[in-house]
């Protein structure tokens, strides 16, 4: 994992860094995101008080930390919630991420693909491009269907 220590983020392992700042970077933007589709989310809600005079929706805290499987391997994510005092006023929902999402859509539509082209037909390349685009000269689905007898 990245440490921090002042400014500098210490990377381990070789070729490891850039793989790790790439998960960084992705679950602060997603934080970012998040923290910004919320504050969208009350905003219209802002000028509704109670009859005692409180807000009637508010920010409370995040749901339970959880981990999605993506493209740029495992996400740690903290999704907010509001409480609303007013029952007509629907708890506040993620587009981005949605209950119980735990893989991305991207890797959701191709696990078929795996299955139907790649166990089947010893034929990975679609998949494997679907999920990381263009493939690097050289490989080759003879390169991959080894690995999937161990």
């Amino acid at each position: 994992m990245l440490k921090e220590t002042s400014s500098i983020l210490e990377l381990p392992g070789k070729g490891a860094g850039l793989e790790a700042l790439a998960r960084l970077a992705a679950q602060q933007l997603i934080a970012l995101a998040m923290e910004a589709e919320i504050t969208t989310s009350i905003e219209p809600y802002r000028q509704i008080k109670t009859a005692v005079g409180k807000a009637a929706v508010v920010r409370n805290g995040y749901l339970s930390e959880r981990t999605i499987s993506s493209t740029v391997g495992p996400l740690t994510v903290k999704v907010p919630r509001n409480r609303s005092l007013v029952p007509s006023i629907k708890p506040f929902v993620s587009a981005l991420i949605p209950k119980y999402m735990r893989k991305t859509l991207h890797i959701e539509e191709s696990l078929p693909l795996f299955y139907l082209c790649g166990l089947s037909d010893n034929d990975f390349i679609p998949a494997f491009e679907q999920l990381f685009g263009e493939l690097p000269a050289g490989f080759s689905s003879t390169s991959i269907t080894p690995v999937k007898y161990l």
